[in-house]
């Protein structure tokens, strides 16, 4: 449940800045109805089809994809992992940069917390739901890092790292669908480039401590031996890392 919940806040973060975000069409239908007949809005319906149309194609698609998952997992773990790694991917940076997207630089730093939020709990929603085909890797650092702790295959490895790339293309190349350029708040889909007034020593030296807290934290959580009773709740610590 608390995945679904994180699920359910992290496509809100993303799509109220672009139609008030639905993903649930019984929830769009009845304010809708009510808002025609009390407030004589009749625009209330202009644009329900997409609300019904949009999230059921969704959940078909979702449908398929866990029984293409399911039926590749017996067959060859090797490419369910990697597809795993590759659909979690593109999520995230539909989230997270699609987050960022939508709120980025409005005055105020509340932004900031959101965003860091919406990719925090995408990881821990995504790995809770891909842990069980690949364990939830999401990001090539954290896939070296149990390479190197004989933790995972070399070659799982690198058929991680190819799916993770292709899966942060087909994430961006997403979010182009979902937000015009005039509308990106970023300025460039959420590109990552060194903030005036810093540094890249600054930067280095903030990346290399923070991805050092990120693995650290997967490998304690997810992997000691040690931590094997609080397992269930490694993805959420993870995912605050």
């Amino acid at each position: 449940c608390m995945a679904i919940g994180f699920a359910v806040f992290l496509g809100h973060c993303v799509l109220i800045p672009v139609d008030g975000c639905s993903i649930n069409p019984t929830r769009s239908f009845g304010p809708a109805l009510v808002a025609y007949a009390a407030y004589e809005k009749t625009d209330a319906f202009d644009s329900m089809w997409l609300f019904f149309v949009a999230p059921l194609m969704g959940a078909a698609l979702a449908a398929g994809v866990y029984k293409a998952m399911d039926k590749a997992s017996s067959m060859m773990k090797i490419a369910s992992a990697a597809m795993a790694e590759y659909i979690a991917m593109t999520l995230f940076v539909v989230i997270g940069v699609g987050s960022a997207m939508g709120v980025a630089k409005e005055e105020g730093m509340a932004w900031v917390l959101q965003v860091a939020l919406s990719f925090g709990l995408a990881i821990t929603a995504l790995a809770y739901a891909i842990g069980a085909y690949s364990g939830g890797h999401i990001n090539c650092a954290v896939t070296l890092g149990l390479v190197l702790t004989g933790n995972c295959s070399w070659q799982q490895g690198l058929a991680n790292f190819a799916a993770q790339m292709l899966g942060s293309v087909t994430g961006s190349l997403m979010l182009l669908g979902i937000f015009p350029e005039a509308m990106d708040k970023t300025g460039g889909l959420g590109t990552n480039s060194i903030s005036e007034g810093f540094s890249w020593g600054n930067a280095f030296t903030g990346e290399l401590i923070m991805t050092f807290l990120l693995v650290f934290v997967v490998l304690q959580t997810a992997v000691n031996p040690n931590s094997e009773g609080n397992r269930s709740l490694a993805c959420m610590a993870i995912g605050f890392a």
